[in-house]
């Protein structure tokens, strides 16, 4: 929360202008989280502290705005801490012994110290710039300090009673610290201080005895607030001279008391001690005496600073004290040794007074010339005994190898020995102690935990300091008065090594004056020069670096004759190996060579001359010593050390003017070339060497400075014809120079490069060389002179790196090049230096050294000496550049290792002499290059190196894609680029979208264009860059077209803004390119693997104009605000305030998105405006406020624009709001996260409405879901509110397949990328899988819509999981990597866990799913997957209680064999035509064994429920029944199992009901089965058994008893064996909770009850009649309807009757009418319907109980044909309730008498469970089963279909076929309506097909056939279905369903067969069979249930068996597509439907 707040306050202050409103919600609600949400105690301080930082932050940058509003909640806050403080402090007082009460934090935990000690640091620092805020009231401000000093007063009282508490600890530690300003006023300070002086130290008024003590008593605490306050006080004049003098002293008087009793010495000599007690024990500690030496110090400073001679006399005191407690403890350690602990103690107390004296002698040296002659021996006594101790301590802590401390005198100032023969480094020695950067304050605080032990050597450096500040202040007051003070001193360098580094630092505070200089330097040079008594090597080696050190001084502050002095001193010694002082500082230790000459001294270290006010005494001694002389006589040797102090001067200089730096580098550079022509013997080669370190630091400064210049050695501001000239020779010497570095460095390999590069092949080649044919006999290289390692330093190579990146190009001339003109020049340039190399300069062994370095490349050609050092002088410069030279400098424009060699080839003509050696160079540059970038990538991590190796490899592509472009006659680099840039992108995928690489590529390209139409007269050129840019535009977009689009729009962006300060070649190649390039990009898309979800999406140049408009937008805003004096940097925020506007204002979704594009424009065009970060998060929530797929394809379109546009913080900051906002989803259960009930529910007539409205109430019909017509009139339509969330869930889950389409995208960007943003993903990844399947995908949705978003996510993560386990190369896969494959693994398991189920969509989204599963597959199948340890604590992490086998192999098996079922499955759905291509899964060649084993995996390995989803996925595989059904009855009791309901059947199995198996008792404990899985089984074998009828009963007691009514025809028949009444009762029981379920029991009970006596005895007898028969029923549905009536009582019993006494009567109608004559009975069915009134408010119709009734409609009634009776249609007008509201509509029904309605209600159940399933998938099949209520023996109602017509009444009406119906209804073929109908007509024929094939219907003629006004066909009369027919089962119609002729006119245009039109019919036809596949069980046990009825179907064949057979359950989905689409074509335009229709109108006159 803290660090929000900061970003809170950082963006709300950079706001202009700033809101009011906005500053107090913003201070109101950290106010509000620093109290800490009603917390106290500590707690409650810790927030109020915390939120005092973003609110001084706050004020701090807005500059003191709104004090009103933030100051008054600061103080608030710091009060809160004072009391908390305070409270704590007294409940101390209260119970000492027990601990201050601590109240956890927020978090719960209690903080500790050091947090408290960041709290308050945070708090000072930003209170302290509140503070020094100018424009902020004084007022305000005195507010402020008044709290805090409150606070630190709280602190000081609390700090006495509890010091060991975290909070005093800290607020301790923080304060002591010092090192921020306390924010208090002047007069606040001045108080405080007081109150500190005179309560708590005692110094209020004189220095009392005891003050020692006072800091046990009182802690350092208050002493160093007071040497805190002291600045702020003394200043402001409020502490007088006396009181300030008073208190300098007795801190002064305190240090001396506390530390006098421990530094005594008594007799015996024994270690000082204090009555006793160890020493370390008795001291002060080190913060004490700190504390107490700052305030006597800045009191005393204060003091001298107000003038006067009490301040002066008040300092010489301090200093005289301070100087000796500081030369005391110096004394004591030197008697104790170093490393004790009490030594340790006192060397911090010397040190923490040291640094309180340097002001004291800065002062002292200002004042008089008598700290010279006082202060300044004392100061060097101390700073000597200092530098012998630092010496002591550097053995002691071991930084010299072990055993060097014995051989060392302990005492000595000065060791002796050789260099290596002494047992340790001197070079080393001398640098860790002696080498100092005099620029830098040499007391400075050293933060580095290797310096902690390091305390004497702090000592030294920090009295170093105060001695020359001594010196350099007083040479400043008087120079004269130092004449004669720096003889003694100089005169010491070699005796003393601490009086160089004191003469430099003063040289160095001086500002290298160069009178100083001329002082000092000729001094040091004579001692140098004049010591005759053997001095130490290691004085001569601290005397190097030291004038190294005064170099940089001069040098940094242009003082040049100093510099030159130094830098010819040190560089003459290099050039003289033989001088005695060379020697000693040099590597080479064998004599030197017979005949050479040594120099005097004179000739390296010449006398001072000049005017310079040399001392008498020097200038004596320089006289005697310039006639020369004998060699200076040296003891010991300290190797290196010359070199060592010209690196050091190299280094130093960077700050210098860029002449001297390259004159350096020229200097050098020379040195190196005349050292390498002057060698004495090959054990100088590492003398040589050494110098690189000196010669790459220099090049490296001198390339830095000269960045961006036009020539090597020529400055901007030096432009002139001469000067042009001088430079052009420069740089010709400065070129010539490294071609010899290079030379030697190739020579003796100072890099190593033989040793790295060596390989049998290159040493093979060498030795095949001979004369002949210009091939020459190698002999091997001579040995090198290698150190003891047996190879050079290493830091020789980062020297060598340094160097070749500062190398320029190595071009012989300035032209291209001319081989016998070079040769000439070559020879001239390296002859006489491969002559001095001796062998290693001839032929043969410079040939052996390129070829070893280009190694097995090597040509077989032999060069010319010459020709072959300057080959190798490029192999070596490049190869060092490619292995050694930083990321940083490679990545510089042309600067990259390759660039260099492919320069060098497009200057050769091939074939010329050593044309393919130069080739062999540049490959092998390459190869080691690209190499080093691949193994840095896998370790670097540090997002620095990551990001500039990223940069390095891009100027590598693209300097590769610059010589794709032809230029001169040479074709071959061209080739040689296209090949290793298909290497490098190869090894390097990323950098493929790289945005520099593509406008490399474009700007090649435009270039390859224009160099094409200059040579069009020449040799057609190949267009490699055109065909590169083509090739990574294809690849990109086939795996990421997102980023690859948004990098082009930017790419395009910047060449069209070009074109505004250009020629306009820009634009002309934007045209050039644009429609090409976006063809390409339009190719590739569609290879994406998702690329189904990008229909609709903005792509190629919609998506660049639309870009291109909106930034357009936002600019015409900033002018228009500019306009207004408003600023531009305005618009950011309008547009973000635009796009909440729209959001919160629920705008339309194109709105929305119009005001995102905006927003996404703002923040492009102005990505660090304060508002960015509201932008980023709106780009980043704005999709999921609105998350709906129109939306999110604006958003996948805009990331990435953002994305591309943005630097890498905008980047990484919106990818994580992207992941924030994708988190969010997860835990509000959106989209793919969804809850989804998969419990198939009935589509039966009143399942939802009638449990909301029809219970009892007098309102009762009022609610719920309705049932009826739609828009159209349909009287099942669903309605709309659910049809609108069904649709909304699936677009969720869509937005969020989009969202991962983008996330892989993202992914395939950055898997491979080399810069930090990598990192980033690989953590933004981590955070979205490990919020996605933390519950091992238990949140992901069980929609069937989502098998491709689940999938692909699965596939991404499992692709990460493999990227991270591949990055850890050979180490363990980390443990949460492995965790993540377990919950992928998981993950894809439950999705099998789930029914299997469809979802229709678009062909491209099912293959889209297909893809995303049978990609998902393949992956699995690839490798084994690892896991977790078994040790885990259980309950495991992922699997819970599964028992886990030794790895995921069996899992893995079976998900594979599931996966290879569901792309069967899958690849069915989606191409239903193509079914029988489908390769048939795994799972059909499983064996019986294999089958089991994949089933005891899935229950014991995973869970139950899989096991169970297995055998409903296969139904066709005994085996998995057989291995359950065991598993089952063997874990019946395990609660788990129980908790099944799916799992009963397979308990409850026939054999163990007949049986009556003891497992049937666990089905009392058993979870109960849903509705149709109830059903299924009361219908089966089993159902009979008491116990399984038991569980049927409470299953269906658990169900809703709307639900249940839908199958009261089935559970009459359970009456029949109904043992124990269980069946009854629930009946009774349900009824007395529903009305309407009471009234349809009812209806039911009396259909299947006795029959009327006049049933027995019509009056009317149809020619078959035959008196009804007792069907079992009769006797119980009377008991049973009896004791109905009996036990309903109240309003369920009022509504009821009303009910039925309604719609009896208006039934009763039927029979008044028969015995008027016919063509009177309309008028009196219409006058008997005016009789009849609506009783009351709440009837409903019986086949819709959400239709109310209000009143009948007299005028409807419409009497009908009937043999017996005389059937009658009624309308209605009635009130419709859904979901929507309420709507007034006409309902008609048929009251039928006479006829039975049993089998109808069966077959429109059969077909309400069909629609059920085609629903469920959203297949668009249009069903219209209507309603049916048998309401007595042989009567019911039957819904009308509303506005339709039967077929026969159409042909009676029309002539011609249904093609010419439709024509005369909806118009001519092709217009809106005609195809709007026989789309209608195609998908509800599609959907009757299905049906008519599986009720096995016949008597299909035109009069049961109905059109409605929509085009819809429907089937209405199902008298014969399930095998039986018209006369006598002749079975005349074959046909599998009907498809006439004329039906085929309509969906098959041409009766070809292959129309769209018919194709998608045949799809539907096949896709519906297939979702009906799914609802088998449930169809054939309603069904069966039905069998013991007596009606017509049941009485001939096997009705159940031949249903269940039609079903094709064995076969595969693949395969029953298959079956059913060969069904389709069975069944068009068969001869025997038409022969029946011909029949049928022959016979009952039905029109055809």
């Amino acid at each position: 929360m803290a660090k929000a707040q900061r970003e809170w306050a950082e963006a709300l202050a950079a706001r202009q202008p700033l809101p009011a409103e906005e500053v107090a919600a913003f201070a109101s609600s950290v106010a509000a989280a620093g109290a800490g949400a009603g917390e106290s105690g500590l707690a409650a301080a810790a927030a109020s502290l915390e939120a005092v930082v973003p609110l001084a932050l706050f004020l701090s940058r807005s500059l003191g705005k709104f004090p009103e509003t933030v100051v008054p909640r600061i103080v608030n806050a710091l009060q809160a801490v004072v009391a908390a403080v305070e409270a704590a402090a007294s409940a101390e007082t209260a119970a000492p012994s027990t601990p201050l009460p601590a109240t956890p934090s927020a978090t719960g935990a209690q903080l500790a110290a050091p947090k408290w000690a960041a709290l308050l640091t945070a708090a000072v620092g930003e209170l302290g710039a509140v503070q020094g805020l100018l424009p902020l009231h004084t007022d305000w401000k005195a507010q402020l300090s008044g709290a805090f000093a409150a606070l630190l007063r709280a602190l000081l009282a609390a700090a006495r009673r509890h010091e060991q508490h975290p909070l005093l600890s800290g607020f301790r530690t923080a304060l002591t610290a010092g090192r921020q300003r306390l924010p208090l006023t002047s007069a606040d300070a001045a108080q405080l201080f007081l109150l500190i002086a005179e309560r708590h130290l005692g110094l209020g008024a004189g220095v009392p005895a005891g003050v020692a003590g006072s800091w046990r008593q009182e802690g350092e605490l208050p002493w160093a607030l007071a040497s805190q306050l002291a600045p702020l006080v003394l200043p402001s004049g409020q502490l007088g001279a006396e009181a300030a003098s008073r208190v300098a002293l007795g801190a002064c008087g305190a240090i001396e008391s506390a530390l006098k009793p421990v530094l005594q010495q008594d007799d015996s000599g024994s270690e000082p001690s204090t009555q006793g007690s160890p020493m370390h024990a008795a001291l002060p500690t080190p913060a004490f005496v700190a504390a107490a030496a700052t305030l006597a110090s800045q009191t005393a400073c204060g003091l001298a600073q107000q003038g006067g001679g009490a301040g002066a006399a008040t300092v010489d005191r301090v200093t005289d004290t301070l100087l000796t407690v500081c030369e005391d403890c110096t004394a004591a350690v030197a008697e104790i040794g170093v490393g004790d602990r009490a030594s340790d103690a006192l060397l911090s107390i010397a040190l923490a007074i040291a640094r309180q004296l340097l002001p004291l002698l800065t002062l002292a040296g200002e004042r008089d010339g008598s700290a010279l002659t006082d202060l300044l021996p004392r100061t060097q006594a101390v700073l000597g005994g200092a530098a012998r101790l630092a010496e002591l301590e550097y053995f002691f802590l071991k930084e010299a190898p072990a055993g060097s401390f014995s051989q060392r005198a302990p005492a000595s100032g000065s060791t002796s020995g050789g260099g290596g023969g002494g047992g340790y480094d001197p070079e080393a020695k001398v640098k860790a102690l002696w080498v100092w950067d005099l620029s830098q304050d040499l007391s400075g605080v050293f933060d580095d935990p290797a310096l902690r032990h390091k305390r004497a050597w702090k000592l030294a450096r920090t009295l170093a300091e105060g001695a020359a500040s001594l010196l350099a202040t007083a040479w400043q007051r008087a120079p004269a008065d130092l004449t004669t003070t720096f003889v003694p001193l100089a005169g010491a360098a070699l005796e003393r090594q601490d009086a160089l580094p004191v003469m430099g630092r003063m040289l160095a505070l001086a500002g290298g004056d160069e009178e100083l200089a001329h002082l000092v330097l000729p001094l040091i040079r004579d001692t140098l020069a004049s010591q005759t008594s053997g001095a130490d090597a290691e004085a001569y080696a601290v005397a190097a670096h030291t004038l190294a050190s005064m170099a940089i001084c001069c040098a940094v502050h242009d003082q040049r004759w100093g510099y030159d002095q130094v830098v010819d001193l040190l560089i003459k010694l290099y050039k003289f190996p033989n001088f005695s002082i060379s020697r000693a500082l040099l590597h080479g230790s064998q004599p030197a060579a017979a005949g050479g000459a040594r120099p005097s001294t004179a000739a390296v270290l010449p006398s001072s001359r000049g005017g310079s006010p040399v001392p008498r005494q020097a200038s004596a001694a320089s006289s005697a010593f310039a006639g020369g002389g004998p060699d200076v006589p040296i003891s010991g040797r300290c190797p290196g050390a010359l070199a060592d102090a010209l690196l050091r001067l190299a280094e130093g200089v960077q700050g210098a003017r860029l002449a001297l730096i390259k004159e350096l580098r020229t200097r050098l550079l020379t040195l190196f070339a005349d050292f390498a022509l002057i060698l004495p013997n090959p054990s100088y080669v590492k003398d040589l060497g050494a110098l690189l370190p000196a010669v790459g630091a220099v090049c490296e400064a001198a390339a830095a400075a000269s960045s961006g210049r036009m020539s090597l050695s020529l400055s901007v501001g030096e432009l002139s014809l001469d000067a042009l000239n001088t430079a052009q020779e420069e740089d010709l010497l400065v070129l010539k120079l490294f071609r010899h570095l290079w030379l030697y460095c190739g020579v003796y390999d100072f890099g190593g490069l033989r040793k790295l590069e060596a390989q049998p092949s290159a040493a093979a080649a060498a030795a095949a060389f001979s004369h002949d044919h210009h091939r020459v006999t190698v002999a091997p290289a001579p040995p090198l002179p290698l150190d003891a390692a047996g190879g050079w330093p290493a830091a020789w190579r980062g020297a060598l790196g340094r160097a070749a990146a500062a190398t320029p190009l190595l071009i012989v001339g300035w032209e291209q090049y001319k081989p016998d003109e070079m040769l000439e020049s070559l020879n001239s340039e390296f002859g006489s230096r491969l002559t001095k190399l001796g062998p290693a300069g001839e032929p043969p062994a410079l040939m052996a050294a390129v070829g070893a370095l280009v190694g097995s490349n090597a040509p077989p050609t032999s060069l010319p000496a010459s020709m072959a050092a300057h080959i190798l002088t490029q192999a070596a410069k490049s190869l060092c550049r490619a292995r050694f030279s930083s990321y940083e400098a490679c990545a510089q424009e042309g600067s990259v290792p390759l660039n260099a060699p492919m320069h060098h080839l497009r200057l050769c003509e091939p074939g010329s002499l050593g044309y393919a050696w130069q080739q062999a160079v540049a490959e092998k540059v390459f190869s080691v290059f690209s190499a080093r970038l691949e193994a840095d990538r896998l370790a670097f991590s540090a997002p620095a190196d990551m990001d500039s190796l990223d940069a390095c490899a891009q100027q590598l592509a693209q300097i590769l894609v610059g010589y794709l472009v032809q230029q001169g006659p040479n074709a071959e680099v061209p080739r040689l680029a296209d090949r290793l840039l298909a290497v490098l992108l190869d090894a390097f995928p990323a950098l493929q979208y790289k945005r520099e690489v593509l406008g490399a590529m474009f700007a090649a390209a435009d270039e390859e264009e224009e160099a094409a139409q200059v040579a069009q007269a020449d040799a057609p050129r190949p267009k490699l860059a055109y065909a590169w840019l083509a090739r990574l535009l294809r690849r990109t977009c086939e795996a990421a077209p997102g980023p690859t689009e948004a990098g082009l729009s930017e790419q395009l962006g910047r060449m069209g803004a070009s074109a505004v300060y250009s020629d306009g070649s820009a634009v002309e190649g934007l045209g050039r390119y644009l429609p090409e390039v976006l063809q390409l990009i339009r190719t590739g898309r569609t290879r994406f693997p998702m690329a189904a979800l990008h229909a609709g999406m903005l792509r190629g140049a919609v998506a660049y104009s639309t870009k291109m408009h909106f930034l357009g937008r936002v600019a015409g805003l900033a002018e228009s605000a500019e306009a207004g004096d408003v600023p531009g940097s305005s618009v950011p925020l309008q547009c973000a305030q635009a796009l909440a506007n729209a959001l919160r204002q629920r705008h339309t979704d194109r709105a929305v998105a119009d005001m995102y594009l905006q927003a996404a424009a703002a923040l492009v065009q102005y990505p660090t405006a304060g508002v960015s970060r509201e932008l980023r998060r709106l780009l980043a929530w704005v999709p999921v406020k609105r998350f709906t797929p129109g939306m999110m394809r604006v958003a996948v379109v805009t990331w990435p624009w953002a994305l591309a546009a943005g630097a890498q913080e905008l980047r990484v900051a919106l990818m994580s709001d992207i992941a924030d906002a994708w988190c969010y989803t997860v835990r509000a259960r959106m989209g793919m996260f969804a809850r989804h009930d998969t419990t198939p529910h009935v589509d039966s007539a009143a399942a939802d409405g009638a449990a909301s409205g029809a219970n009892g109430g007098a309102d009762g019909a009022n609610g719920g879901s309705p049932r009826g017509s739609d828009a159209g009139g349909s009287p099942s339509a669903a309605h709309g509110s659910a049809a609108e969330r069904a649709e909304a869930e699936v677009d969720a889950i869509q937005a969020h397949h989009m969202w991962i389409s983008f996330l892989w995208e993202l992914s395939e960007q950055h898997k491979h990328d080399l810069s930090s943003m990598r990192t980033h993903a690989v953590a933004l990844s981590w955070r979205l899988f490990s919020a996605s399947l933390a519950d091992a995908g238990a949140s992901l949705t069980a929609h069937p819509a989502s098998a491709g978003a689940r999938f692909r996510l699965l596939l991404l993560a499992l692709r990460y999981c493999r990227a991270q386990e591949e990055a850890a190369r050979n180490r363990p896969t980390p443990l949460p990597i492995v965790l993540l494959y377990e919950q992928v693994l998981a993950a894809a398991l439950q999705w099998f866990e789930l029914p299997v189920a469809w979802h229709y969509a678009e062909r491209d989204l099912l293959r889209e799913a297909l893809g995303a599963v049978r990609d998902f597959a393949a992956a699995v199948a690839a490798r084994p997957l690892p896991q977790l340890p078994r040790d885990l604590p259980q309950p495991h992490p992922v699997w819970g209680a599964a028992q886990l086998p030794p790895s995921n192999a069996q899992r893995q098996a079976l998900l594979s064999v599931l996966l290879s079922a569901e792309v069967e499955r899958l690849a069915a759905w989606a191409d239903p035509l193509d079914a029988a291509s489908v390769p048939p899964s795994a799972a059909a060649s499983l064996s019986p064994a294999q089958w089991a084993t994949h089933v005891r995996t899935a229950w014991a390995q995973v869970s139950p429920r899989l096991a169970v989803a297995v055998a409903r996925r296969f139904p066709g595989a005994p085996p998995i029944r057989e291995e359950l059904q065991r598993l089952v009855v063997s874990d019946a009791g395990d609660p788990a199992v129980q908790g099944l309901p799916e799992a009963a059947p397979l308990l409850a199995t026939p054999s163990a009901a007949k049986a009556n198996a003891p497992q049937l008792q666990h089905l009392a404990t058993w979870a109960p089965l849903p509705l149709l899985e109830a059903i299924a089984l009361a219908a089966g074998p089993a159902g009979h058994h008491t116990a399984v009828l038991a569980f049927v009963a409470r299953s269906l007691d658990a169900c809703k008893p709307e639900e249940v009514a839908f199958f009261l025809p089935q559970l009459m028949q359970l009456l029949r064996d109904d043992r124990g009444g269980m069946v009854e009762r629930f009946l009774l029981d349900a009824a007395s909770r529903s009305v309407y379920f009471a009234h349809m029991l009812v209806c039911q009970l009396l259909s299947e009850g006795t029959p009327p006596d006049e049933a027995f005895n019509p009056t009317v007898k149809r020619s078959n009649w035959s008196p009804p028969s007792d069907t079992g029923l009769w006797a119980l549905a009377d008991r049973v309807r009896q004791r109905l009536m009996s036990e309903l009582h109240g309003p369920v019993m009022e509504r009821l009757s009303a009910e039925l006494e309604f719609f009896d009567e208006v039934t009763a109608v039927s029979g008044k009418l028969y015995p008027v004559p016919k063509d009177e009975r309309k008028a009196a069915a219409v006058k008997f319907l005016q009789d009849i009134k609506v009783p009351r408010d709440d009837l409903y119709i019986p086949t819709n109980p959400d239709c109310r009734v209000l009143e009948v409609i007299p005028e409807s009634a419409a009497p009908m044909q009937s043999a017996a009776k005389c059937p009658i249609l009624a309308a209605f007008r009635c009130e419709q309730s859904d979901d929507l509201g309420t709507h007034e509509k006409v309902t008609a029904c048929i009251f039928k008498v006479g006829d039975d309605c049993r089998q109808d209600v069966l077959a429109l159940q059969v077909m309400r469970l069909l629609k059920g399933a085609f629903d469920a998938a959203g297949l668009p099949l249009y069903l219209a089963p209507y309603g049916v209520v048998p309401t007595g023996h042989e009567q019911g109602i039957i819904e009308v279909i509303p506005q339709a017509k039967s077929r026969a009444q159409l042909g009676e009406m029309f002539d011609g076929g249904l093609f010419e119906i439709f024509q005369h209804e909806f118009g001519m073929p092709g217009a809106r309506r005609f195809e709007a109908a026989r789309r209608n007509f195609l998908e509800s024929t599609a959907a009757y097909s299905v049906v008519t094939y599986l009720l096995w219907a016949k008597d299909r003629h035109n009069g049961n056939l109905m059109l409605d006004n929509l085009g819809r066909f429907l089937h209405i009369d199902f008298g014969y279905i399930l095998g039986i027919s018209p006369g006598g089962n002749l079975g005349f119609e074959t046909a599998p369903f009907k498809l006439s002729y004329e039906m085929t006119q309509l969906l098959d245009p041409g009766g070809t067969r292959t129309s769209p039109t018919f194709k998608r019919f045949t799809e539907l036809v096949v896709r519906g069979f297939l979702a009906a596949r799914s609802v088998a069980d449930s169809v054939v046990a309603a069904v069966a249930m039905m069998a013991p009825s007596q009606l017509p179907c049941f009485g001939y064949g096997k009705p159940v068996e031949q249903l269940r057979a039609r079903f094709k359950l064995e076969l595969s989905d693949a395969q029953a597509a298959a079956y059913m689409q060969g069904l389709v074509l069975s069944a068009y335009d068969k001869f025997t439907t038409g022969a029946y229709d011909a029949i049928q109108f022959m016979q009952q006159g039905i029109p055809k």
